[in-house]
């Protein structure tokens, strides 16, 4: 009797949580706690005490009431006005994510994955040639994607590369002092890949065909993406991983709309997000392995590529690759190894780019939180400000435009106004401006940073999006790329992507909040069960997403690219590393 007393109360503080979120809806609230009290009854024994799991719960919760906070009134206002539903709904969600941890935490543990496959004409292939079979079966998969959207989809960004390599002059070069005799191309998007899309999309311009260029730059992302994917999925085959899991992976990879869709998307993340993933496949083979120098070369090869393709790539090297120090393994080779990749990164920036005129990208690309602060500060609370301070941030921001600028999810149109003539003294004086309100307006300050960032951590919003549509701007320039005939076909193509992320449980695959919460999961269950070392492994994933929370827009999708094309590797070695832990 006391045990379904329990069971009731906790079944209903967990649905006042989660209804809360979802809006008091009577027929959601009344599925929601029906569906509970069957959970609980089930499932009433996963209630455990355990500091890490409890820990994680708890900031689960936290996660929750913030983020529905934010939602609601793009700032603390919900939470505060509602501070006893707030408190009712901590206890429910710590409660409801205590008991799912936990039935995880066993899932992992207890429920053994049969490793078993029928032996056939095709699996003995697939075990023999695990690289060439899964190349294969992809490509195959693909193949449709190619045809449809044959070129290549473009995004903006991939756009302005190409005619940047053309010769038309881009909205880039108005944002920097530009250098003498500076060229066209900028290094706002990383230049090798400026130079690989443009390059190709001018080769087939010179012979005649831009499409066909395009379709060259396609085939060649396409062969890098599957290739990383393949090799990833033969690396797990070759060292004994559980094999149904990793067929299911490779069919996730397969058929999950993201991964097809953007590796025929000329956007600068999907060569970089494969890299990523590649490197973290390296990462723990070091790991777990004793390595050579040639798999020092190997790594040091990759990070240079992962530099090379994302501008914010260093900072991913910078905070994983020296951990491996840890380790003890390899000591002297993997400092060689970072301090190869320091110089090259600053001579790169530094040395190679100046000396071809190239542009490099504005202080302004990594002072997204501060510009966002004063951007708020100055809509909310202008009479704060005193004359002397906004002539200040004036000559940094343009002030007097600010606060109509100012969008709560992104910090572009603040940013765009930035002076690129700007002096030191001028930001020095900006940021002593900036802290002397930090202590005046802290809520403020907070109210305008969450707003950019509650997406990455709260996964009841999330921006799921996939480039679908033809670029036109480049027509428009004179230039002549376009779609085939194919339109009816792309527009099924179009609805199946766009709808997959509303699909329960499967949807959550490409959920920005739910991809970080597995990372945190991940994490939990290696410190719990002594694997601390495999910590290393998600080092990665954690800076791409520190990166997301100091970048300029919230919950957009392509910036977590890298952690959702490594998530299918690093859930294969979970349940690896536990099994072999459990036996």
């Amino acid at each position: 009797m006391k045990k379904n007393i329990l069971i009731i109360i906790l079944a209903l503080l967990s649905s006042f949580a989660l209804s809360s979120d979802l809006g008091f809806n009577i027929i959601v609230s009344t599925i929601i706690g029906i569906s509970l009290l069957y959970f609980y009854n089930k499932n009433i024994d996963k209630i455990r005490i355990n500091g890490w799991v409890l820990s994680l719960s708890i900031v689960f919760s936290i996660f929750m009431i913030i983020g529905n906070s934010f939602k609601m009134t793009e700032s603390f206002v919900y939470l505060s006005d509602n501070w006893i539903i707030a408190l009712v709904s901590l206890f429910g969600y710590t409660i409801f994510f205590n008991i799912m941890l936990n039935y995880v935490y066993d899932l992992f543990l207890n429920n053994k994955v049969k490793d078993i496959f029928p032996k056939n004409k095709l699996t003995n292939y697939i075990k023999e040639h695990p690289f060439k079979s899964t190349f294969i079966f992809l490509f195959i998969c693909y193949l449709p994607y190619i045809i449809v959207y044959y070129p290549v989809i473009l995004n903006p960004d991939g756009g302005y590369q190409i005619q940047e390599v053309m010769g038309i002059p881009t909205w880039y070069l108005d944002s920097v002092v530009l250098p003498e005799n500076y060229t066209n191309i900028t290094n706002f998007n990383p230049v090798i890949h400026t130079l690989l899309l443009g390059g190709l999309f001018k080769f087939g311009h010179i012979i005649g065909n831009d499409n066909f260029g395009l379709f060259l730059y396609t085939l060649v992302q396409v062969t890098i993406v599957i290739g990383i994917f393949a090799y990833t999925i033969s690396y797990m085959y070759k060292n004994n991983f559980n094999k149904k899991i990793i067929y299911f992976s490779l069919l996730s990879i397969a058929f999950i709309p993201v991964f097809p869709n953007y590796a025929i998307t000329g956007v600068k993340d999907v060569i970089f997000s494969a890299l990523i993933l590649l490197y973290v496949v390296r990462i723990y083979d070091f790991i777990k392995k004793s390595s050579s120098t040639k798999d020092i070369i190997i790594l040091t090869l990759i990070s240079i590529l992962i530099v090379l393709f994302r501008n914010n790539g260093f900072y991913t090297i910078l905070l994983s690759l020296p951990f491996l120090l840890l380790l003890k393994k390899k000591m002297l080779g993997i400092l060689i190894s970072f301090l190869f990749v320091t110089s090259f990164y600053y001579s790169f920036n530094k040395v190679i780019l100046p000396y071809y005129n190239v542009p490099n990208t504005s202080i302004r690309e990594v002072l997204s939180i501060p510009f966002q602060q004063i951007a708020r500060l100055s809509k909310y609370h202008p009479e704060k400000i005193s004359d002397e301070d906004k002539l200040v941030i004036d000559k940094i921001l343009e002030f007097d435009t600010l606060k109509d600028r100012y969008k709560p999810s992104i910090v572009d149109p603040v940013k765009n106004k930035f002076n690129k003539n700007y002096t030191n003294e001028d930001l020095s004086n900006f940021f002593s401006v900036w802290y002397k309100y930090l202590s005046k307006h802290p809520i403020t300050y907070l109210n305008a940073t969450f707003n950019t960032t509650y997406g990455y951590f709260y996964p009841n919003t999330t921006n799921w999006y996939l480039y679908t549509k033809m670029n036109k701007e480049l027509q428009e320039k004179g230039l002549d790329y376009h779609f085939n005939s194919l339109d009816p076909v792309r527009e099924v193509f179009r609805g199946i992507g766009n709808y997959y992320s509303s699909l329960p449980i499967i949807g959550l695959t490409v959920n920005i909040g739910f991809n970080i919460w597995v990372l945190f999961i991940m994490a939990m269950m290696y410190i719990v069960n002594k694997k601390k070392e495999l910590l290393l492994l998600l080092l990665p994933a954690f800076t791409i997403f520190l990166a997301c929370i100091v970048g300029p827009v919230n919950s957009y999708f392509r910036y977590v690219l890298p952690i959702v094309y490594s998530m299918p590797f690093m859930i294969n070695v979970l349940y690896n590393e536990l099994n072999k832990r459990k036996k």
